[in-house]
């Protein structure tokens, strides 16, 4: 209705860096002098369903997880890949799994100083490996994120635009690289969770 090119990205967690990206060579390459990236998501209470028919980019890491004996419920696709995962590290590093609930506790800790967190009561790591289990046996329900409706956006704009406006206080993207799937992307749990991703470099 504008005339202005939208573009609508669905790619599992890599979309807000997709939609970054796509802003990012809009201005850079002169098509627009301002390009918006957003995005939204509107979490249903209670447990996720799986609903969705379509071939999402993950299902062929469902597959993958299938292998070393963890099988995919799409309704628990992230505690079962990550918990997964994380067993593999404490195998690994022949660590304890109190790391983790030191991560939750680390988490709470930051919460409790925003006025819009869902959860701002502090926790303790006992209170997070004495919570139900979820998966494996380490992995507790506080150490995970509940389904939580949320938005976000960022406005990119060419330097030219920001000096004729006397814009202040900007980040600028100083690198950014997104590449697809390797051979490595799925050598074990932890690589398909995306242990050797990288999300860009920013310079204030």
């Amino acid at each position: 209705m504008t005339g202005v090119p939208v573009f609508n990205v669905t790619n599992a967690c890599s979309t807000g860096s997709n939609a970054i990206y796509l802003a990012r060579q809009a201005v850079e390459s002169g098509q627009a002098d301002v390009a918006p990236a957003f995005g939204f998501e509107e979490m249903k209470p209670g447990a996720l369903v799986a609903e969705d028919t379509r071939i999402l980019p993950v299902d062929h890491f469902f597959k993958r997880f299938e292998e070393p004996g963890a099988p995919i419920d799409p309704a628990m696709a992230a505690p079962i890949m990550f918990g997964a995962a994380g067993r593999r590290y404490l195998e690994k590093h022949d660590a304890q799994p109190d790391i983790f609930a030191k991560v939750a506790v680390k988490t709470r800790t930051h919460a409790t100083r925003n006025p819009m967190a869902v959860f701002s009561k502090p926790i303790t790591e006992a209170e997070v490996l004495a919570a139900p289990v979820l998966c494996g046996n380490y992995l507790t329900r506080l150490t995970a994120c509940p389904p939580t409706p949320s938005a976000a956006a960022a406005v990119i704009v060419s330097a030219q635009f920001a000096r004729k406006r006397g814009l202040r206080g900007l980040i600028e993207i100083a690198g950014q690289a997104m590449t697809t799937d390797t051979p490595a992307s799925y050598e074990d749990e932890m690589a398909l969770v995306g242990r050797d991703m990288a999300g860009g470099s920013l310079r204030l």
